[in-house]
């Protein structure tokens, strides 16, 4: 019996558990009948802020004010229902808006009642290169300034900037960061490009992070852009913007992301 032979007599072994698990994907999704149209929907859709120019991230803060970021640079408030006309902080040089980049995540600290702390990710200019970095602000009263530099040099591009960032469980920063359109920099340790980065809210290293040193906790990523964790303490969750249905990655445990790409 010739390989190519014996190769077709093994396919029907396999086919059989393939279509077993198909079946059961297929089964535990079944709905009858196409969707109505007409049932009321366990939600309803609400206005809150007309004006803004591509609004990229928000936050809310414990007073219910919610802080809207612009990619062209502008962080607005929604305070009672109404976009308040003046924005908290306009960035201007080094920063850029250009394609894909510009003003992106925004968190808001857990203290804000007591501290006014809100961290941003954005895009600035370094001479001829494309670069992200993440600023701690300070609000007072209906302004904002910058209180330090927390993470800079993150490589950057037209497209894949990443930019989300949050505060996790842990009370620790994550930010995602895109390849930057050079794919490679997602599996080099070195730099800080396709990655989940985690740093103290001074922009210290965790000491249990998995390399000394160093705010990378997830690497191998193409431009994630969420972050989410489970209720119950367990894996983060960061889905992306990807050419394939496979869109999100899941990291327990500081680790190369286990789902791809993202």
């Amino acid at each position: 019996m010739n390989k190519a032979m014996a190769r077709r007599k093994r396919w029907p072994g396999r086919i059989l558990p393939i279509l077993l698990v198909a079946w059961g994907l297929v089964s535990g999704c079944r709905v009858d009948g196409p969707p109505d149209a007409t049932a009321a929907l366990p939600y309803a859709v609400e206005g809150v802020a007309e004006g803004l120019e591509a609004p990229w991230a928000l936050a809310v803060a414990p007073d219910g004010r919610l802080f809207v970021t612009e990619r062209p640079g502008r962080i607005r408030v929604i305070a009672e229902g109404k976009l308040m006309p003046e924005p908290l902080l306009s960035f201007s040089s080094p920063f850029v808006s250009e394609g894909e980049g510009g003003l992106l995540g925004i968190a808001v600290d857990p203290d804000f009642a007591h501290n006014g702390y809100l961290y941003v990710y954005h895009t600035y200019r370094a001479g001829e290169e494309v670069k992200n970095r993440v600023l701690r602000l300070v609000v007072r009263k209906s302004r904002a300034v910058v209180d330090r530099v927390l993470l800079d040099g993150i490589p950057g591009n037209v497209h894949h900037n990443g930019g989300r960032i949050h505060i996790g469980p842990d009370g620790c920063l994550y930010i995602t960061t895109g390849d930057a359109l050079h794919p490679e920099l997602a599996q080099d340790l070195t730099s800080l490009a396709g990655k989940i980065l985690r740093i103290h809210r001074d922009g210290s290293i965790p000491e249990d992070n998995p390399f000394p040193g160093s705010p990378v906790y997830s690497w191998g990523h193409r431009n994630p852009q969420g972050l989410a964790w489970h209720p119950v303490p367990g894996p983060c969750s960061a889905p992306s913007m990807a050419p394939r249905p496979m869109t999100s990655s899941t990291a327990s445990n500081p680790v190369k992301t286990t789902a791809g790409p993202s």
